[in-house]
């Protein structure tokens, strides 16, 4: 249908304007997915999703919110929570559902149920405000218990959920996990994951953290895809090069790993690149991500290709402060042609990489190829 190489909403809407038989061909196309950038857009999108039946099960992918600017008033709060409660009722067939900054509050999961779900991101390192945040816990939860099909969470919250065994016992399909806050060791422990990306920098028990590595260390069956690039608190926990080339020697089926890389670390490019070695055969791409100023080691990136035969990309990346020159990783390391970058992402889509944040461009990062 020539309706699907149309690529901007705003041509399919003016479409859908013209009759009534070009709407019914738009429409699974316009609300297919629903990324409201601002709290008019959300206002006027999702009342125009609730108010007509037919458009219920057209949305699969669901984001909220996803404001450019935050609301002005505690009634746009409380009349974004309103609606965000109504509408997620009502969108019986989502796929993929994220919420994230403290715009909408969890209670808003108490009574949902999407069958078809297999991708949650719950992203709130920030508390919500609200009267009761016992009750947005145990809504989270439950909602996780009333959905086993998730095959893929991503949970970044800054506060301590209550200890049930939903970790286990409601997740039973669950490949890739994203984490970043307290317990983390109680999301992995007798788990086998085939996906996991973990950010420790929101805790600082150290014990924690290396009960983590043990029990990551137990998915070499399973584990395809490890990234502990945002591990800044790894050579601290005592993560030498000793123990990184011991714990990724557990993990035979690993495709792609990634390591925090800046002038903090203990990995010298010699050590870099005897974890490298000791990484499975199978290791297709590498990730290396530093923060403050990017280390200068122009060699590294050829010594790593050459430690690692199987080995096809490398991905830098980088967090910089406001002070820092954000050019200095693409002076250092100029990425391929958009070819090359075309093929990364077809590969990293293989490897269930393939969403966010690679594709939607949030991310800085430059790329080498063999």
């Amino acid at each position: 249908m020539i309706f699907q190489y149309i690529t901007k909403k705003s041509d399919l809407c003016s479409l859908a304007r013209s009759c009534s038989t070009f709407q019914l061909l738009a429409e699974p196309l316009i609300y297919h997915s629903f990324t409201p950038h601002s709290y008019i857009n959300f206002l006027k999108a999702a009342k125009s999703i609730i108010s007509c039946p037919r458009r219920h099960p057209l949305v699969r992918f669901l984001d909220l919110p996803a404001f450019t600017e935050p609301p002005q008033s505690a009634f746009h709060y409380s009349s974004i929570a309103r609606i965000a409660a109504k509408l997620l009722t009502v969108v019986i067939r989502l796929k993929y559902l994220r919420i994230r900054g403290s715009y909408v509050p969890r209670w808003v999961l108490k009574h949902c149920y999407h069958p078809l779900l297999n991708n949650l991101n719950i992203s709130m390192l920030e508390n919500t405000d609200t009267d009761d945040p016992d009750m947005d816990q145990m809504c989270t939860l439950h909602y996780l218990a009333r959905h086993p099909s998730i095959t893929k969470l991503t949970f970044c919250i800054a506060e301590t959920l209550p200890s049930l065994e939903w970790r286990t016992k409601y997740l039973p399909n669950l490949e890739t996990l994203c984490f970043a806050g307290p317990d983390l060791h109680q999301m992995v422990k007798g788990r086998h994951f085939k996906r996991v990306c973990i950010d420790f920098r929101h805790t600082l028990d150290l014990h924690e953290m290396n009960r983590t590595m043990r029990y990551l260390s137990g998915m070499g069956s399973t584990l395809q895809v490890l990234d502990l690039s945002d591990a800044w608190l790894g050579p601290i926990a005592g993560w030498t090069s000793e123990f990184m080339q011991e714990f990724v020697g557990h993990l035979p089926l690993l495709r792609f790993f990634g390591l925090p890389w800046n002038e903090h670390d203990p990995y010298d490019d010699d050590e870099m690149v005897e974890i490298l070695q000791s990484c499975s055969s199978n290791l297709v791409i590498f990730r290396l991500c530093h923060s403050g100023v990017p280390p200068t080691i122009p060699d590294l990136p050829l010594e790593l290709f050459a430690a690692r035969e199987s080995l096809e990309w490398i991905i830098i990346t980088s967090e910089f402060n406001d002070d820092i020159d954000n050019e200095a990783v693409t002076r250092e390391y100029p990425s391929g042609g958009l070819n090359d970058k075309s093929e990364l992402l077809s590969r990293l889509r293989d490897l269930g990489l393939g969403e966010e944040p690679w594709d939607e461009g949030v991310m800085n990062f430059q790329w080498l190829s063999r």
